[in-house]
């Protein structure tokens, strides 16, 4: 059997394990560039092989597809793409790209045009969807049936509520959203050393904005939906956490995921990426905060008042 007739057995049953193997052994002796990154995953060295996929992947797929994917987002698994964000594009070109094949085995997508989106079979994830692309995934007649994660990037409005709730994705059980006006949210809390050159009043640190994100009695509705009620996990993006107001704020809207991750955006200036965790300790009762991450280099000097304008006794925090 050759590498094209392989490839396309293993797209029709990209799940078949039997296949995946005959087909990583075909690229080690066959000695295919992608060889080298099936060797690095093999022996556990995964950020060396995340390095080569951001670095050479875009090489490893074919150039009609390539110049619509976004550079460095290319994940393989197996040799096979995996993963990938796609850049804006015209209807036409979008019709085009959907009668590439190895869109079956893709399990994770950011920003497809619904051409593509329909031919990816055995989709896991979907990221960075906008308003207007999940309009049509809500109108979508086939259900989502494979899709566990969905990742929203919003504007200011909270007219999409509607849209999500109906989604016909089965499995859904995270959700994430980004809000485009979070940068403005992100630190008002700092004293402002520059303006202390001018006068005290130029150095006081101005008022807190309320953010979207941190407005949950917003997604009530949701959290009271058949789909809201299957969510295990809820990540907002945030640049600041009034923690005092927000976890009430939360509790009140009849929220029972199993955990509320909160994560630091990173357009401000001088504002490091941050995640923490709100775990779920009775129905709908968080009383569990944990750092996760707290970024990397400099970002380790992170301090909570950089990210945490209260936090509420009640809260017991794991650093």
């Amino acid at each position: 059997m050759t590498h094209d007739e392989l490839l396309l057995e293993l797209l029709v049953a990209p799940h078949d394990a039997a296949l995946r193997a005959v087909y990583v052994d075909l690229l080690l002796e066959s000695g295919d560039p992608r060889a080298e990154h099936v060797r690095l995953v093999r022996n556990g060295r995964l950020r060396e092989a995340a390095a080569l996929e951001h670095a050479v992947g875009h090489r490893w797929i074919p150039l009609s597809l390539a110049r619509f994917v976004t550079a460095g987002s290319c994940r393989f698994r197996d040799g096979l793409l995996d993963a990938c964000s796609l850049k804006e594009m015209t209807g036409d070109e979008a019709r085009l790209l959907a009668t590439e094949p190895l869109w079956a085995a893709v399990r994770a997508l950011g920003s497809p045009p619904l051409a593509v989106l329909e031919q990816a079979k055995h989709l896991e994830a979907l990221h960075d969807v906008d308003h207007a692309r999940l309009l049509e995934l809500a109108a979508l007649r086939v259900p989502l049936k494979t899709l566990t994660h969905l990742g929203l990037r919003l504007g200011s409005t909270w007219a999409l509520l509607e849209s999500l709730v109906a989604l016909d994705a089965p499995r859904l059980s995270s959700l994430s959203l980004r809000f485009t006006t979070e940068g403005l949210n992100a630190r008002h809390n700092q004293r402002d050393e520059i303006g202390a050159q001018c006068c005290e009043e130029c150095a006081r640190p101005a008022p807190h904005q309320l953010a979207p994100s941190l407005q949950p009695e917003r997604l009530a509705d949701l959290f009271t939906s058949p789909l809201g009620a299957k969510l295990d996990t809820l990540e907002l993006h945030v640049g600041w956490v009034d923690l005092a107001r927000f976890v009430p704020a939360l509790e009140a809207t009849r929220c029972d995921v199993k955990s509320v991750r909160l994560r630091g955006v990173e357009e401000p200036a001088g504002v490091p990426e941050w995640s923490l965790r709100l775990d779920r300790t009775a129905p709908g009762r968080y009383r569990t905060l944990t750092l996760e991450h707290r970024g990397s280099g400099e970002d380790e000097r992170l301090d909570w008042s950089d990210v945490l304008a209260t936090k509420p006794d009640f809260v017991e925090l794991i650093k």
